[in-house]
């Protein structure tokens, strides 16, 4: 399973991913490459490898021998979506009156440089960023 599917998979088997991204469907409008995606998924599972339920869940995932959980061709969100939700208990996210981006770090990880790193190309790629 590649990072990107394996982050598609953490955030549908959420209850809460609808209504998550019916709140903020501004960031469906943001089209990245293939690679920008790998890159920030692979830094996302990284980051949530240091969360004590989330790397449960992928351990999970990975043991699960599904690696057919996630069909790309038939789902489609943005991995840009599937990150901000996987973070947002970590990290409150939201946008200004004047349309900037902010990050609130709530609880922080082990390597803080793993995620300044991960909302700093997370701030790069939406628009006001």
């Amino acid at each position: 399973m590649t990072s990107v599917s394996t982050l598609y998979t953490l955030a549908l088997a959420d209850p809460d991913y609808a209504a998550f991204a019916n709140q903020h469907s501004e960031l469906r409008q943001v089209n990245l490459t293939r690679e920008v995606e790998a890159a920030l998924a692979g830094e996302t599972l990284a980051l949530l490898e240091q969360m004590p339920e989330r790397a449960e869940q992928l351990r999970q995932l990975e043991s699960s021998g599904r690696p057919g959980a996630f069909d790309g061709g038939m789902v489609s969100i943005p991995v840009l979506l599937a990150v901000v939700f996987l973070l947002r208990t970590h990290v409150r996210i939201r946008r200004t009156t004047g349309g900037k981006w902010e990050f609130l770090v709530e609880q922080k990880p082990a390597d803080t440089a793993l995620i300044k790193q991960v909302l700093t190309r997370i701030a790069q790629l939406l628009p006001g960023g």
